[in-house]
């Protein structure tokens, strides 16, 4: 029971540390966050364009009997 009541303890003393460190600033930067969101919405889908051509390429380059028991798929 006395570890609970320490784990308990130490989460809130975590949250009201976080609470008081915490820039205030950084929430109002709307221009960051605009960045950040451009950023994003321009690099996610180049990531998934990039594996999904991945995929395409190397499809159908592996026959399963060609692989060692271990890898084979079941």
């Amino acid at each position: 029971m006395k570890s609970a009541q320490q784990f308990v303890v130490a989460i809130v003393a975590i949250v009201a540390i976080g609470e008081i460190a915490r820039p205030r600033c950084a929430q109002r930067e709307r221009r960051s966050q605009t960045f950040t969101l451009a950023g994003a919405l321009v690099v996610v889908p180049v990531i998934l364009a990039y594996t999904a051509l991945g995929y395409r390429v190397f499809r159908g380059k592996t026959d399963h009997a060609e692989l060692p028991f271990e890898q084979r798929p079941s």
